[in-house]
């Protein structure tokens, strides 16, 4: 069982916590770092093309309730990286319901905090995580708000990694009311972020296709879904993890020894899933596939 401080601090309608959880669209998650010196992108790998694992690393998650559930950043994450031989300073910067628009503007309540954050702190990763819906419901809005994140996360230095999220699960009323399933769902968020992510030259975390892989295999217990068909349970933020942690280090996921609270026999599954989604990923179907260029919100 892991033991942490919390301590919540109320200011100005928003909750700051030090490993705290909240709930989805009531309150914000962010911790403050202390300085660690700077890696760059130029300096951190090995011969072998892994992250060096004899350096320090800060990394900053920025998201929503997909990142925070179940303290995936700062006990699944963090637990993965050292069980790998991995320092990680681990930092978020998440509010449920939050969107990348909101999360990079100057103006908004997080997003001003995002902002100080990098002004303020060196990273060497950036995990950007946008609302669940908007790469395969809104698109113009995502690139918006990825490519303002984006330009805040190079001009402190750091390496973007964008973190591809899930469809929802059979039943959900996103589904029905946009005439998608899963899988459609699944391919059109994949496609949105593989198309900023060329735009931008940013790393994308195939998380997304992860959780199509473990969904479709249809065996008992893996179930990676919250009871709301949306949400990860520990299960699927210990899948988000994995995957995360293989992209920025370039390690074979099959090799990590920390399962937190999976079953042993479920965690080999999860760890293969996220092995394949990173250095097997699956080509997005031509139907799907879409540029992003030149394409912004719509004024409403």
């Amino acid at each position: 069982m892991f033991k942490r401080i919390i301590s919540t601090v109320l200011l100005g309608g928003l909750i700051l916590s030090f490993g705290a959880c909240g709930n989805e669209g009531k309150d914000t998650k962010t911790t403050t770092a202390e300085n660690t010196p700077k890696i760059t992108e130029n300096d951190n790998k090995t011969e072998d093309g892994k992250l060096d694992p004899m350096k320090n690393y800060n990394i900053l998650f920025i998201g929503n309730s997909y990142t925070y559930y179940n303290d995936m950043p700062e006990v699944i994450f963090k637990g993965i990286t050292e069980s790998a031989g991995y320092d990680f300073t681990v930092k978020q910067l998440t509010k449920g319901g939050w969107d990348l628009v909101r999360s990079g503007s100057d103006d908004d309540e997080l997003g001003a905090l995002v902002d100080a954050e990098l002004k303020a702190v060196k990273y060497d990763f950036v995990v950007i995580q946008e609302q669940s819906t908007n790469p395969a419901l809104d698109p113009g809005k995502f690139y918006d708000g990825a490519r303002a994140v984006y330009a805040k996360v190079k001009e402190n230095g750091a390496t973007p990694i964008l973190y591809s999220t899930w469809g929802r699960k059979k039943g959900h009323y996103v589904l029905e009311d946009n005439g998608l399933t899963n899988e459609t769902m699944t391919w059109k968020i994949a496609a949105a972020y593989d198309a900023i992510g060329s735009e931008l030259g940013a790393d994308v975390a195939h998380v997304g296709l992860a959780f199509y892989d473990v969904y479709t295999q249809d065996i008992k217990g893996l179930d990676i879904y919250d009871a709301d068909l949306t949400h990860p349970s520990y299960k699927g933020s210990y899948l988000a993890a994995l995957t995360i942690f293989a992209k920025i280090t370039g390690v074979d996921p099959t090799t990590v020894d920390f399962r937190g609270d999976c079953p042993l026999a479920l965690a080999e599954i999860f760890k293969e899933a996220a092995r394949k989604a990173v250095f097997e990923t699956p080509a997005v179907p031509e139907e799907y596939k879409t540029s992003s260029e030149g394409i912004h919100m719509s004024e409403k």
